[in-house]
């Protein structure tokens, strides 16, 4: 429930920074707050859903609400290193990207880099510490969808 709780600050902050940097109203803000509540999805989702975000602001903006890496997964390449730590099953459950390996711990690409359980449940299924980043959610499906099909043996960096 203290998860939950955060996530609604976190929104509602987030959206107020949407409105004291005047990239939508006050009026605006309240839409898309009752909106959000009515059907009970997540604020940033609504913002996206009514176009006053685009998927990669929002990401771009999550990022740097949150202080984590924003990773673009059309560039970046995966390491398969770190692809093979975490299964596909896994990757979908959570939407969430292995991107690669340092320092023992995974850097991994998330919806959500705010969901708790996920990162509780990917640490304790690895047994490594997991470092979350933000990339745009499509984008990561996409990945997910490239690098976890079958390779037929090439050794060649896989991107989306």
């Amino acid at each position: 429930m203290a998860s939950s709780e955060r996530t609604t600050v976190h929104e509602k902050s987030l959206a107020q920074k949407l409105v004291d940097d005047n990239l939508i109203t006050e009026e605006q803000l309240q839409y898309v707050l009752l909106l959000s509540q009515e059907n009970g999805c997540k604020v940033e989702q609504t913002l996206v859903e009514q176009g006053f975000l685009t998927p990669q602001q929002l990401a771009i903006l999550m990022s740097c609400q949150l202080s984590i890496p924003f990773i673009n997964l059309k560039i970046q390449p995966v390491d398969p290193k770190a692809l093979e730590l975490i299964p596909e099953s896994m990757a979908r459950e959570y939407g969430v990207m292995p991107l690669c390996i340092i320092d023992e711990a995974i850097v991994v690409v998330m919806e959500d880099p705010e969901n708790a359980q996920a990162i509780a449940k990917l640490a304790s299924f690895t047994g490594r510490g997991i470092e979350p980043a933000v990339g745009i959610p499509q984008d990561i499906h996409e990945a997910i969808d490239w690098n976890y099909k079958p390779s037929g043996g090439t050794e060649q960096t896989r991107r989306v």
